[in-house]
């Protein structure tokens, strides 16, 4: 059953002292950080920011660790970004992230007025909406992707069978452990297929 409220939105909620290699602890760092910049080309004009506003958003009710999406963010147009993060050792095989991230993708359609209800109670803003045009990305060290280019469906065909998912990495980031001391203002986002 899909939650309705209560999307744990713009809080810090759960364990928060993980293991410094973890995932947990990029996403944690990065929610911190309240920010990303998705970089398309070096053309200041064609580059995206987004404000991050929950990280294992969870999705469903009734349960202690259903499905939760890792980030949750936004652009200046309010379309909402549902963000999938992954190590570079992690042994999920791509295209079964893909599919993950496209069911977060049909639940968070169903439940963006009520998230975007929350958002607008917790930062007083009186007219606030997301828009139902979901965006998607994988975020993950470069490589993860690597390690996927040698999988039997091969890298280049998942990114065109998904070409409405972002495959990203951190750009111009020496050290994904660090996040909140590297002294920058916005964590950038290379882009992959685009």
């Amino acid at each position: 059953m899909l939650r309705t409220e209560d999307f744990k939105l713009l809080t810090t909620h759960g364990k928060l002292d993980v293991k410094k290699d973890s995932e947990a602890k990029i996403r944690n760092d990065l929610f911190m950080m309240g920010s990303l910049k998705l970089r398309f080309s070096n053309d200041e004009n064609k580059n995206i920011d987004l404000r991050i506003v929950g990280y294992e958003v969870p999705l469903q009710s009734g349960q202690s660790r259903g499905k939760c999406i890792d980030l949750l963010a936004y652009d200046s147009n309010l379309n909402p970004y549902i963000i999938e993060l992954k190590k570079g050792l992690s042994t999920d095989k791509l295209d079964m992230v893909c599919e993950q991230i496209k069911d977060y993708q049909s639940d968070l359609s169903k439940l963006i007025k009520n998230i975007s209800i929350e958002i607008k109670n917790k930062l007083f803003i009186s007219n606030f909406a997301l828009t139902s045009d979901i965006k998607k990305i994988i975020l993950a060290p470069r490589i993860y992707f690597e390690k996927n280019k040698k999988l039997k469906n091969g890298f280049q065909d998942i990114m065109k069978q998904n070409s409405d998912i972002l495959f990203t990495s951190f750009s111009n980031l020496k050290d994904v452990e660090n996040i909140l001391v590297n002294n920058k203002d916005i964590v950038e986002l290379k882009i992959y297929n685009k």
